[in-house]
C-alpha cells in the first residue's frame, strides 16, 4: 500500500536554512555503498515543494490510477475534496491548466463505464452543460 509506505517513511524536508530561513539549494550527492561524494549545484524537482500530506495524496492518486470515485472510497472524502487536493497540487508543481474542454455524450457515458462518476452525476452534466476541468 503506497499511502502506507510514505507515511512509514517519516522523512522530514528540509526546504529553508534554519539559520537565515532563506532557500536550501542543493551542492552535493554522495553514494552510499562508496562513499563517493559529488559537488555542484543541482537541479530539485518540483516535487520536493509538495508537502507531506500532498506527497500522501499524490501516492493514492498514482495507487487509484486516477479514478477519482477510487480515491474517495480510499481517502474518505467527497468528490469536490478530491478535485480540491488535486487543483492544489496542480497549483504547488505550477501546472497550468489547459483551456476545458466541453464534454460529449459518449465523453459522459465513458466515465459512467470507468465508474468516475455516478449516473446521477451523468444526468447532471447532461442537464447543465459544463465543461471538463470545472469544479
Amino acid at each position: 500500500n503506497l499511502s502506507h509506505y510514505i507515511t512509514s517513511m517519516k522523512i522530514k524536508k528540509l526546504k529553508s536554512c534554519p539559520n537565515c530561513n532563506r532557500n536550501l539549494v542543493l551542492k552535493s550527492l554522495s553514494c552510499e555503498t562508496c562513499d563517493i561524494e559529488i559537488r555542484g549545484n543541482f537541479n530539485q524537482s518540483p516535487f520536493n515543494d509538495l508537502n507531506e500530506e500532498q506527497n500522501e495524496f499524490l501516492l493514492v492518486f498514482i495507487e487509484c490510477e486516477g479514478k477519482i470515485k477510487d480515491m474517495e472510497k480510499a481517502l474518505g472524502i467527497s468528490y469536490p475534496s478530491v478535485k480540491s487536493k488535486l487543483a492544489e497540487l496542480k497549483s504547488v508543481l505550477k501546472i497550468r491548466t489547459s483551456k476545458p474542454k466541453k464534454l460529449s455524450k459518449i465523453e459522459i457515458l465513458n466515465m459512467i463505464e470507468n465508474k468516475e462518476i455516478t449516473p446521477e452525476e451523468a444526468i447532471l452534466l447532461l442537464a447543465k452543460p459544463k465543461t471538463r476541468g470545472e469544479s
